[in-house]
């Protein structure tokens, strides 16, 4: 079993997946501005984040179902948190 912590460089991989999410915005409502938490609370931001949540939620049940995924998923980890540790 490998931990993901802060200090993990999968984390950053990991953190990137939200990212992915496309919360409309009006110009200048980038991310931790006043527009943008204006924007995050509309239903068409709630069922982007709901769309992203639940595919990453799929993406986990077939990982966990497909033994050959698992495998090639957990040696994907075990390299990259090796070539990135100190």
């Amino acid at each position: 079993m490998v931990r993901v912590s802060q200090h993990n460089p999968l984390n950053y991989i990991l953190t990137a997946l939200p990212r992915l999410t496309g919360i409309p915005t009006k110009p200048g409502g980038g991310n931790h501005t006043k527009q943008f938490a204006h924007s995050a609370r509309t239903e068409e931001a709630h069922e982007a984040t709901m769309l992203v949540a639940k595919a990453l939620a799929l993406t986990g049940v077939k990982v966990i179902m497909d033994d050959g995924l698992f495998e090639e998923v957990s040696a994907f980890i075990i390299t990259i948190t090796h070539l990135w540790s100190p």
